[in-house]
């Protein structure tokens, strides 16, 4: 039932942010601890992915769905140097990619425009995570670190152009309407298209290797696509 359902994604969500969200009393939340957070976490995101293969649309549960990564991408901003690492906080890695996964079910979800708002409400969080991990580019980590978010964000720039990877839109009636115009611009405002596009460039010391070669190829047609769709 709904309000089964309901209950269990709160102590889903309640379990989640425990185990991987540090708080004012427990500022460093250990690692051997935050693996755990990541289960519920799924098992909120395969209730998800039953009920779309079910054909049921249930909007509160995806909202909810969706608070809850906001809660973790917004981490690693909230710590704002705090860490006892210059990595970048777990919760906020598993955040952006539950987003990613979740822009590849927006089509089957019918909830696109959604998701698209999500991101952009999202822009600040995002900026800092990409200039974060471009800063770190010169260790091996940081280079392995910028393939993963390369590829992770190509579902995110699917979503705001529009175009789904099979070439049809994820929302018919937006094909004629400012509004990917509107979301382009505000995407220019926010800083976030200029950081996706300094992604793209290899600013290390060494020559890319091949992974990183092909995430940048995929990235820089993503956002070629998002740049026809503002046109």
């Amino acid at each position: 039932s709904i309000s089964q359902r309901r209950k269990t994604t709160n102590v889903l969500t309640q379990l989640t942010l425990t185990l991987m969200v540090p708080s004012p009393s427990c500022p460093f939340v250990d690692e051997s601890i935050q693996q755990y957070g990541v289960q519920p976490l799924h098992v909120f995101h395969d209730m998800l992915v039953s009920l779309c293969k079910e054909r049921k649309h249930d909007k509160p549960l995806l909202q909810e769905y969706m608070v809850l990564l906001q809660s973790l991408i917004a981490v690693d901003s909230a710590l704002d140097g705090s860490s006892k690492c210059d990595d970048i906080a777990p919760a906020t890695i598993v955040g952006l990619s539950s987003l990613s996964s979740l822009c590849t079910m927006a089509k089957d979800l019918k909830e696109s425009r959604s998701i698209r708002q999500f991101i952009l409400d999202n822009c600040d969080d995002l900026c800092r995570l990409i200039e974060r991990i471009r800063s770190r580019q010169d260790q091996e980590s940081g280079r392995q670190q910028r393939v993963h978010l390369m590829l992770a964000l190509l579902p995110l720039l699917d979503v705001l152009s529009n175009i789904h990877q099979d070439g049809s839109r994820f929302d018919a009636a937006l094909q004629h309407t400012p509004l990917v115009t509107k979301d382009a611009q505000w995407l220019l405002n926010s800083g976030l298209f200029r950081e996706l596009v300094l992604l793209t460039s290899d600013e290390g010391n060494d020559a890319p290797s091949a992974a990183e070669i092909m995430a940048q190829r995929h990235l820089i047609q993503s956002l070629q696509s998002l740049s026809l769709g503002s046109m």
